[in-house]
């Protein structure tokens, strides 16, 4: 697609963040304190009929639309995915939540801690709770859940720098050991949940089903829907609903027309060209928050010329950003000037920003071997249709964008569980899109897991960029480490561009009006325990 073609596909279709520390009293004392027309499922045209907006008891049940598909394993160290993240934040509860209004933390299962020791995290459980099927909790699960979510071969593990060690000081202390001081695991201790340890000793049943703490259980999920129902003996408080139901309904006009027709009270990733309709209808309301997520134009590593900086650089140069957000995107996102959000803690705005600039892009290409895209294959891009808001028109304007500096792009536009396939392999495509949505607010989430020794996606790995992500990871006070992080990370990594993050997402959300209290968060999770019906 040329210059013309691109201009008229894209006529039609600093967050200030308090990036301040916790204080070294507070870390060491500081306590108390993530295609319209589409036939209907037979899951989801039941739940029409069924108990849907307060037809299911006094308080109600609501049906809740994914946008994205179930791994169909519930064993929450298993994955990354989105959709059973969503479904797990629900029933599992963590040691610590965040704040997300002063990007700081608040106790949960922890009732409070204290750093003992640069490497001994301290914590005093919460008494009196019990797993859903009422085992009690105590500081037996918290090491099973810790060491169990952090051990070398779970995918979990992409958010933690070590597996990590726990020391039982009685049924409700632990001590949380690290082999080097770790200033960002009060920031990633929200991204965890916490399991019995009688399941965590049992694998089935761990994948099987979600048993844990939260304000709602897991009851069963078939022809991928799964049912809820409330834990009325919930520590925090009897829920305000009886229940809910999450289903995947991949088509964004699908969910829009159970949403307006009754058929769902909660739908995911609205398409901007839906905002109008649902901003004109009385009984819907639109929810928005800036997220966690950056959208990012994955170089695969191992695939040929993705080792060559100077081709990535091309690229990066040859996107213009700023036309995707504002105008594909109709404002809803903003242009990345960071490999991380303006939430995260330690975000700071660096250079390069790769300010679109095709005359700069065309030099760098003929610096990195391929004059006019001479020499160079064609590069294979792959992304979802479905899932993410407008990565077809998106990729295709950035396929056109590559084609005007000289190089033959193949894009392929992929269904999402054929692409969620694809995400995680070391080839199959130069260039991949997908967002990156952490749980929680510390770095390392994203760092760590995309640019570590290999990391996930990317497989990516450079000394350089490996020594400054240890250097900040392992500082000796949270202070350090953001400014480590601000002023030699984020730069390190942007001048390398081993991804093209392209803007932070806005998550559009739609509610029908008798849903009282729902709001989705920065880490696109939400919490029902406080959410009602009023008819």
């Amino acid at each position: 697609m040329r210059k013309d073609s691109r201009d008229k596909l894209v006529s039609s279709a600093k967050i200030a963040t308090d990036a301040r520390a916790l204080t070294r009293k507070d870390f060491l004392r500081r306590g108390g304190l993530f295609a319209g027309g589409l036939a209907l499922s037979g899951t989801f045209l039941s739940s029409c009929l069924e108990e849907t907006g307060g037809q299911g008891g006094a308080r109600g049940r609501i049906t809740m639309l994914s946008a994205e598909p179930f791994s169909g394993s519930w064993d929450p160290s298993s994955h990354t995915i989105l959709a059973n993240i969503h479904a797990e934040w629900n029933t599992f509860d963590r040691l610590l939540a965040l704040d997300w209004a002063n990007k700081e933390v608040k106790p949960q299962l922890a009732l409070d801690w204290e750093y003992v020791d640069p490497l001994t995290l301290e914590m005093s459980l919460r008494p009196d709770v019990n797993f859903h099927d009422g085992a009690p909790f105590d500081a037996g699960a918290v090491k099973a859940s810790l060491e169990y979510m952090t051990r070398e071969n779970a995918a979990h593990r992409a958010w933690y720098r070590e597996q990590l060690s726990v020391e039982i000081v009685d049924d409700s202390k632990v001590r949380i050991k690290t082999k080097e001081p770790y200033p960002g695991l009060l920031y990633t201790l929200p991204a965890t949940s916490i399991m019995s340890e009688s399941d965590v000793k049992n694998p089935k049943a761990l994948k099987d089903k979600m048993n844990g703490t939260g304000p709602f259980k897991f009851n069963s999920y078939s022809q991928e829907t799964i049912k809820f129902s409330a834990n009325d003996e919930y520590w925090g408080g009897r829920p305000g609903l009886d229940g809910f139901d999450y289903e995947y309904v991949g088509d964004p006009a699908t969910r829009l027309s159970a949403l307006q027709t009754g058929g769902a009270d909660v739908i995911e990733r609205i398409e901007t060209e839906q905002i109008p309709e649902i901003e004109g209808t009385a009984n819907l309301q639109l929810d928005t928050v800036l997220t966690t997520e950056n959208k990012w134009l994955i170089f695969k590593h191992k695939m040929p010329n993705m080792g060559n900086r100077k081709l990535r650089q091309a690229i990066s140069y040859a996107i213009d950003r700023n036309k995707i957000v504002n105008t594909i995107m109709q404002n809803t996102g903003r242009v990345c000037d960071a490999p991380i959000a303006p939430i995260f803690r330690g975000y700071k705005p660096v250079e390069p920003d790769y300010a679109y600039d095709p005359e700069r892009a065309k030099a760098l290409l003929a610096e990195a071997g391929f004059p006019n895209g001479n020499g160079l294959d064609p590069l294979i891009y792959v992304t979802s249709v479905g899932f993410y808001p407008k990565t077809r028109e998106y990729g295709e304007f950035i396929t056109s964008s590559l084609e005007d500096i000289g190089l033959s792009v193949d894009f392929r536009p992929t269904e999402t569980a054929k692409w969620l396939e694809l995400l995680y392999a070391e080839k199959g495509a130069h260039l991949f899109d997908t967002g990156w949505m952490p749980p929680s607010i510390d770095p390392d989430l994203v760092l760590k897991a995309f640019f570590y020794e290999g990391g996930r996606i990317t497989y990516y790995n450079d000394s350089k960029v490996n020594q400054v992500i240890d250097r900040a990871g392992t500082a000796s006070t949270p202070e350090e480490r953001v400014q480590l992080v601000q002023d030699d990370v984020l730069p390190t990594i942007m001048g390398e561009v081993p991804a093209l993050p392209l803007f932070t997402s806005e998550l559009l959300a739609a509610t029908h009006s008798k849903v009282k209290g729902y709001k989705t968060n920065p880490n696109s999770t939400f919490d029902l325990k406080d959410v009602r019906l009023e008819e």
